[in-house]
């Protein structure tokens, strides 16, 4: 008698973007004078650690899920098309300085969808990306208007 064991997947595995078939969600432009790097927008598997601690896809479906559930988006496996249905170019970008070290985070604001609030990383080769810490339904957006999201060159 054979056993398979189930698939376990890394937090840190990108999710594909349903409409387009790659990893990038949108691209957040060079912004407030350079502080702000250009970069893509990512969703990963992500982790949840508990209320308001965790990020990505995992995340999202844990803290949000029932809020989600009523919105139509069923199981996890619709997190990425929820993120996607956000993330559209001309979407507003929110910044919210966090502290002394300049350190921020963005939130991209859909009023009819939600927001996403995403954080700056680096990718393997030391460039910029922007991942998705979490995403839900609310329909404004802390901080200060700084741009708008593009499409991926």
């Amino acid at each position: 008698m054979s056993t398979t064991k189930p698939t376990v997947i890394k937090p840190n595995t990108k999710i594909l973007n349903p409409n387009t078939g790659d990893y990038f969600f949108g691209y957040i432009p060079e912004l407030a004078d350079g502080l702000i790097e250009e970069g893509p927008i990512i969703l990963r598997h992500g982790q949840h650690f508990s209320r308001n601690k965790g990020y990505g896809a995992s995340h999202i479906w844990a803290a949000h899920g029932a809020e989600l559930k009523k919105l139509g988006y069923l199981d996890i496996d619709a997190v990425a098309r929820y993120v996607a249905e956000i993330i559209k170019p001309d979407m507003p970008i929110y910044v919210e300085m966090l502290g002394l070290d300049g350190s921020y985070k963005l939130t991209v604001l859909r009023t009819s969808k939600g927001l996403v609030i995403l954080e700056a990383r680096e990718d393997g080769d030391g460039r910029r990306i922007y991942s998705v810490v979490t995403a839900y339904a609310k329909k404004t957006a802390y901080g200060t208007l700084v741009g708008k999201t593009k499409r991926v060159p």
